[in-house]
């Protein structure tokens, strides 16, 4: 195929190839194609912001509905410009960051052990060479590129050995897929719990109705205001 090709055909004829095929026989990811709204992007909304970003590939997460990838392709696959490329890698990061955020604010109660593990994933395309990424938080609240695999997509058939870095790529994607699935698994069974309530430990609560005298108005009895009383009483050792 020529290399002097539009972005949108290079993307329809080389590059949804791949994704379709796993989309098809895994079944984890659902991936919507060219100009898809970033539905994170809406988070940024504001009087100034209209929160409304298109990226080339979009990947929904099926067990959760998360979108936890994007691609973004700098046009052709020949001759991309410095500053398409700027672009498209600061968008790239922008939203790979509100991807991470949109999947955090949705498990507040994890810890941070868990949450540090917690991955979202992109590939940037230029000049017909895809890379794949991940992004992830660190302990500290900074955030953490890393690059897991790169390879260039072939134009010919004496090109065909090439396939062999792409389909390590794909395989590097699925991996982290699988790993991600199991991931949120363990955090949606673990369950925080204070330390005071752990153990042999329990408490009731208990509701009292305020006093309410003849004329109508609220009115406190031995100091206790007048409102609905939450009474917490722990039981230790048998004993109240």
């Amino acid at each position: 195929m020529n290399r002097k090709i539009g972005e949108r055909k290079h993307i329809v004829y080389q590059v949804s190839s791949l994704f379709k095929f796993y989309e098809r026989t895994f079944s984890s990811i659902e991936f919507d194609w060219i100009e898809s709204h970033a539905r994170t992007a809406k988070i940024m909304k504001s009087s100034i912001n209209s929160g409304i970003v298109r990226v080339d590939v979009k990947g929904t997460r099926i067990s959760d509905g998360f979108d936890v990838f994007h691609m973004e392709v700098v046009g052709p696959p020949c001759n991309a410009t410095e500053k398409h490329t700027m672009g498209d890698a600061k968008e790239t990061m922008r939203t790979d960051i509100l991807n991470l955020i949109t999947v955090l604010r949705n498990h507040l109660d994890c810890s941070i052990s868990l949450a540090t593990k917690i991955r979202v994933y992109s590939i940037q395309s230029i000049n017909a060479r895809l890379t794949l990424y991940a992004l992830s938080m660190l302990s500290d609240g900074r955030f953490l590129v890393t690059e897991l695999a790169s390879a260039v997509m072939p134009f010919s058939f004496n090109g065909r050995d090439q396939y062999k870095l792409i389909l390590r790529m794909m395989a590097i994607f699925h991996d982290e897929i699988t790993k991600q699935e199991k991931l949120m698994k363990n955090i949606n069974r673990s369950v925080l719990q204070p330390k005071e309530t752990t153990g042999d430990r329990s408490a009731e609560v208990r509701l009292e109705r305020p006093h309410l005298p003849s004329g109508g108005e609220l009115s406190t009895r031995k100091g206790r205001p007048p409102s609905f009383v939450s009474v917490i009483r722990r039981r230790t050792a048998g004993n109240w």
